[in-house]
């Protein structure tokens, strides 16, 4: 498989706003979601006024189109609008390309120069490993290639982020005349990578090019596959390096609470929503589950289909 620069560009794109639409095969394979197996909430605001929500933990790469079972479909049609992290349906490339060249570009140094030897020439075995010029990651910054390394693992494993749950969804919403509303901006994303320590950023690219790095991701496809949200959060709470506690802190647990904030903010105006956010988000302490029951809010796993009740249809 031949790998351009251009094809890498969309990679960072496709793997840091985490959903893209579209299909990688003429006939893919359909995976049906069970309600039973996902990583579903219901939320209830304490004001009564307030909109309550539907909380799926999603993955944001798959190997098989996605659908929602009935009894899943059931919690979908009783809400309105649908909120993800970064809604890049709604992005034009001009506010792509400026988010990547202010936050993930090198422009007065050079990768080579930011990291050990021994990274770049790990980087420069996985570029021609993989027919690219290595040229292609030279003025990205360690993060940045980090996510491109992901992405390409990805698709090695035959994992595409057109089959991730958002895609899926986003596309759904747009069909039906859905809002589609982020939860973040896609500068908002990158800024909090991008302000990491140098010495983090650098191990979380030696991390994406460990030959562990595709198995680990495997791994987490099947437990999210069982919507077990205990091995889940074990497997990311494995990693005790202290070293990495920034990494964690700024991919996790600060975004967590931005997105609590704005879901709080939001329900005011009354309108249910279903939100999709990535598996890692929902499980464990400080998960969006944990910081809107601290808020006030009940939140409960959910395992059944909605009471009956007529839908509500999105306009």
């Amino acid at each position: 498989m031949r790998v351009t620069p251009g094809r890498i560009a969309a990679a960072i794109a496709a793997t840091l706003l985490l959903a893209v639409s579209g299909c990688a095969t003429l006939f893919p394979q359909r995976y049906a979601l069970e309600i039973s197996h996902a990583l579903l909430w219901q939320a209830t605001p304490p004001t009564a006024a307030s909109g309550e929500l539907v909380l799926l933990g999603s993955i944001h790469a798959g190997s098989e189109a996605l659908e929602l079972a009935p009894s899943l479909d059931a919690w979908w049609r009783t809400t309105h609008t649908l909120a993800v992290e970064v809604d890049v349906a709604g992005l034009s490339d001009a506010e792509t390309g400026a988010a990547i060249l202010r936050r993930g570009t090198l422009l007065a140094s050079t990768l080579p120069e930011q990291v050990s030897p021994d990274t770049w020439r790990a980087l420069v075995a996985f570029a021609l490993a993989h027919e690219m010029d290595p040229i292609a990651f030279a003025h990205a910054r360690p993060w940045m290639a980090a996510m491109m390394v992901e992405e390409i693992t990805l698709e090695d494993a035959g994992m595409r982020n057109e089959f991730g749950v958002e895609a899926a969804l986003v596309a759904r919403a747009r069909r039906e005349g859905r809002p589609v509303e982020s939860l973040e901006t896609l500068d908002e994303q990158f800024e909090l990578f991008a302000r990491l320590p140098d010495a983090v950023q650098e191990q979380y690219l030696v991390d994406a090019l460990s030959p562990d790095a595709p198995a680990a991701m495997l791994n987490f496809l099947a437990l999210w596959k069982r919507g077990d949200a205990a091995a889940l959060d074990a497997q990311i709470a494995s990693d005790t390096r202290p070293e990495m506690k920034p990494f964690y802190d700024a991919v996790f647990f600060q975004r967590n609470r931005r997105m609590a904030e704005r879901l709080t903010e939001w329900a005011r105006d009354g309108q249910p929503r279903f939100v999709v956010v990535g598996a890692g988000h929902t499980v464990g302490e400080g998960s969006l589950p944990a910081l809107l029951a601290e808020a006030g809010w009940s939140v409960e796993r959910i395992e059944g289909p909605p009471p009956q009740q007529p839908p509500i249809l999105a306009p």
